[in-house]
């Protein structure tokens, strides 16, 4: 799914290679839920804390797979302040 992968870009070196190579490694097995998953899980346990935009995008791609947004709002770092 193209929209993680952006996802993935916009946190660039923020999040490890190790961890990104997870998540593609589940895009590349339609595992798309297991994909945000793990992109989530990561932030949290590294505290990659997105911008305000990333953070929109996450959270859209959990609703739109049919994941619980309340859970990963809990899980997903809050953003940061655009500049800072």
């Amino acid at each position: 799914m193209a929209r993680i992968m952006d996802v993935l870009a916009a946190l660039g070196d923020a999040l490890p290679e190790i961890d990104r190579q997870s998540v593609a490694r589940f895009l590349r097995y339609g595992e798309h839920a297991i994909a945000v998953d793990t992109l989530c899980e990561q932030m949290c346990e590294r505290s990659v804390v997105p911008g305000r935009i990333v953070y929109q995008k996450i959270m859209r791609l959990i609703a739109d797979l049919g994941m619980d947004v309340n859970r990963y709002q809990g899980i997903v770092p809050l953003p940061r302040e655009e500049g800072s």
